[in-house]
């Protein structure tokens, strides 16, 4: 007699089976802001490291196999450029500087494996925010409707130990399709010219953080401060400018760290601001102004200056409906009180 198997499934593999369902059906497709005034691109990859070298051409080779546009790499120098940078004070694994005219086209772009994280990740992992990064350099913003296998363009590399998917998905090469199919329809002339107007920045974060207590877990120092002032200087690397804004803090209270540091200042850095008429921005970083009272995450980073964790994620702004609050652009809202107890020092 022919004994048919019925799959037995239990209250748990349902909930798994369901929930990932539910992921892939209601996915949003990935945001896109930008693109190039071409569907053929060149991609200069020069990293100084064949290994690297090799990550990127896997990455830029994904995106030519799974999307309508045609992507190569180059050895020679051009407006679209991937390489690596070795920067401690920093809480992303891979950032993206897109470059825009006045039309909004694209017009360059460098994008950068921080390698003071990547240098110890599995080659899948590094494929993954090389892969990530590239779609932030063809105008992809990031996804945050999916979890970490529906789409390459989720904020973070790692989220609850399940990595980031290696490659594009569905929901970020239909929008990317999409706009750039627009590129025929629009006469060439009303792309714009090749100047430069302003900078994007876009990053892909090494980690995650659910909630404030693993924020000050992460944190080397936390504070309550004062915005005192803030300077912004270019810099040069090659033919290419970035803007540094230097953050000057009072300091009014110390929840975590070096207590003696209270009544004193301390500067904190950001890669963006605008200096002559030339603007660096994030989606994710906004800029200190003057008199603002904030609490502050922070991680020690070069020359003794501190940097936010994970941009946004490490700050808390007063509620300017109500100034006994304070307001987390991922957590919600907090008293005082709330984020004193939320401290978790080692």
């Amino acid at each position: 007699m022919l004994k048919v198997l019925k799959p037995v499934i239990t209250s748990g593999t349902f909930l798994l089976i369901l929930t990932t369902v539910s992921n892939a059906a209601f996915a949003a497709d990935t945001p896109i802001n930008g693109s190039w005034r071409s569907d053929s691109l060149k991609i200069s990859v020069s990293t100084g490291d064949s290994t690297y070298d090799q990550i990127y051409t896997d990455a830029l080779n994904q995106w030519d196999r799974l999307s309508n546009l045609s992507i190569s790499s180059t050895s020679k120098l051009g407006k679209f450029y991937a390489g690596t940078v070795y920067k401690t004070g920093a809480s992303y694994d891979g950032i993206c500087y897109t470059r825009k005219n006045s039309r909004g086209y694209i017009v360059s772009a460098e994008v950068f494996l921080n390698t003071s994280f990547t240098d110890s990740y599995p080659s899948g992992r590094k494929l993954g925010v090389a892969t990530h990064e590239i779609g932030h350099g063809l105008g992809l913003k990031h996804n945050n409707t999916v979890t970490q296998q529906f789409s390459v363009m989720v904020p973070e590399t790692v989220v609850d130990r399940q990595e980031r998917t290696s490659s594009p998905q569905s929901v970020d090469t239909k929008p990317l399709n999409a706009r750039y199919k627009l590129l025929y329809n629009v006469p060439q002339e009303y792309l714009g010219d090749e100047l430069d107007v302003e900078t994007e920045i876009d990053y892909s974060w090494a980690n995650t953080y659910d909630d404030l207590t693993e924020l000050s877990e992460e944190a080397d120092l936390v504070v309550k401060a004062k915005v005192v002032k803030n300077k912004s200087k270019l810099t040069n690397e090659e033919d290419r400018k970035y803007v540094l804004t230097s953050t000057t803090f009072k300091v009014k209270d110390v929840l975590k760290g070096n207590k003696a540091l209270k009544n004193e200042e301390i500067m904190v850095n950001q890669d963006i601001g605008e200096v002559n008429g030339y603007r660096v921005y994030s989606d994710e970083v906004t800029e200190f102004t003057a008199k603002q009272e904030i609490y502050l995450y922070l991680k020690e980073g070069e020359s003794g200056n501190y940097y936010t964790i994970n941009g946004d994620q490490g700050v808390l702004f007063e509620n300017k409906k109500n100034s006994e609050e304070y307001s987390h652009v991922s957590f919600g809202f907090f008293d005082e009180e709330d984020i004193e107890k939320s401290i978790k020092v080692d």
